[in-house]
C-alpha cells in the first residue's frame, strides 16, 4: 500500500468513526455509549485491531451500553448538582472564597475523572459505575501530565467545532485518538496487570 493510499485510508478512517459517533450521539441518550465506543474504535485502530470501523465500533457500542448508561445518569446527577451548588456559592456572601475554592477542586476532579471514563469503562465494562468512576479519578490524579493532554484535545475539538461547525465532521473522532494515545502510552504502564486487559 502506498504512503498516499495509507494517509487516505486513516482520513477515511476517521471520518467515518465520526460519522458514527454522530449517528448515536445525536439521541443524547446514546452520547456516553457513542464516546465510549468511539475512544475504544480509535484505540483498535492505533493497534492495528478491527477489521472495519463499523463493526469494531458496533462491537464496542454494544459490549459497553449498559455500563455507559449507568454512568451517563450518573454523571449527570453529580454534574447537575455541581452546577446548582456553584450557583448556590455565588449568592452566598460569607465564606463565599472559601466555599468556591473548595467547589472549584471537587469541579476539577469531576472534570478530569470525566477525561479518562471512555476509556476506562472500554476497558472494564463489567465493573460497578463506582468502581469504574474511582479508577478513572486515580488515573487522574496519577498521571497528571496524560490527563492534561487528553483534556486539552477534548477541548480543542469543542473550540474547534464552535469556531468552525464543520470541524464536527472529524475533531471528536481526532480529540478520540489523542485520548486513546495517551492512554495506551503514559496510562497502561502504570496500570496493574490485571487492568491492563482493554
Amino acid at each position: 500500500m502506498t504512503k498516499l493510499a495509507e494517509y487516505l485510508r486513516h482520513v477515511t478512517d476517521v471520518l467515518w468513526l465520526n460519522i458514527l459517533w454522530l449517528g448515536v450521539a445525536v439521541t443524547v441518550v446514546g452520547a456516553p455509549a457513542a464516546t465510549v465506543a468511539m475512544v475504544a474504535t480509535a484505540k483498535d485502530l492505533q493497534d492495528g485491531l478491527g477489521s472495519s470501523v463499523s463493526g469494531t465500533f458496533r462491537t464496542h457500542l454494544v459490549r459497553t451500553a449498559r455500563a455507559t448508561i449507568r454512568i451517563g445518569c450518573l454523571w449527570l446527577g453529580v454534574g447537575g448538582v455541581l452546577t446548582l451548588d456553584l450557583m448556590f456559592v455565588t449568592e452566598i456572601q460569607s465564606w463565599r472564597q472559601v466555599l468556591a475554592v473548595g467547589l472549584l477542586a471537587i469541579v476539577l476532579l469531576f472534570l478530569a475523572t470525566t477525561v479518562w471514563l471512555p476509556c476506562v469503562v472500554a476497558n472494564t465494562p463489567a465493573s460497578r459505575p463506582f468502581t469504574l468512576v474511582r479508577l478513572s479519578g486515580m488515573i487522574a490524579v496519577a498521571c497528571p501530565g496524560a490527563t492534561v493532554q487528553a483534556a486539552l484535545a477534548g477541548a480543542l475539538a469543542v473550540g474547534s467545532v464552535l469556531i468552525a461547525p464543520v470541524a464536527i465532521l472529524a475533531a471528536p473522532a481526532l480529540a478520540a485518538h489523542a485520548t486513546a494515545l495517551a492512554w495506551r502510552l503514559r496510562v497502561v504502564p502504570i496500570l496493574p496487570t490485571d487492568d491492563r486487559n482493554g
